[in-house]
């Protein structure tokens, strides 16, 4: 996997330095992806922008429940990694529900995991969080 996501960045710098970012995916409950939690995410990080400087982690606030992960477990150990951010929502107390899952139902729907308060507690951990260029 990590020569694959090497291959991927030194390509990506030959076509005028493209940026290559990796999303932390839940790996139990929906997508099942490959990388998540945070703490293999940045393991992967760190090898790979040993060598390229044009990789980086994405972070969305509707995989941190599917993740059982808090923000500060979740956002802090990346950090140094972060290049971008989702905003989204995910439900998981019904499992027939059309929307369970990674689905990103819109935000107030019934049974949701993230509102206004997940939201705003999210932007502050970013604003603290994000390193300033």
């Amino acid at each position: 996997m990590l020569s694959s996501i090497k291959e991927i960045c030194d390509y990506a710098k030959s076509q005028g330095n493209l940026g290559i970012s990796l999303e932390v995916f839940d790996r139990e409950v929906d997508k099942r992806c490959l990388i998540g939690p945070a703490n293999e995410a940045i393991m992967v990080a760190e090898e790979v922008r040993r060598e390229f400087s044009n990789f980086g982690l994405l972070v969305d606030l509707s995989h941190l429940p599917l993740l059982n992960e808090t923000l500060t477990q979740s956002i802090t150990p990346i950090k140094d990694y972060l290049v971008h951010a989702h905003v989204g929502n995910c439900l998981l107390r019904d499992r027939k529900h059309p929307a369970y899952g990674d689905n990103h139902p819109r935000f107030g729907i019934e049974g949701e995991e993230n509102d206004v308060q997940e939201l705003a507690a999210f932007l502050r951990v970013l604003r603290k969080s994000w390193k300033k260029v």
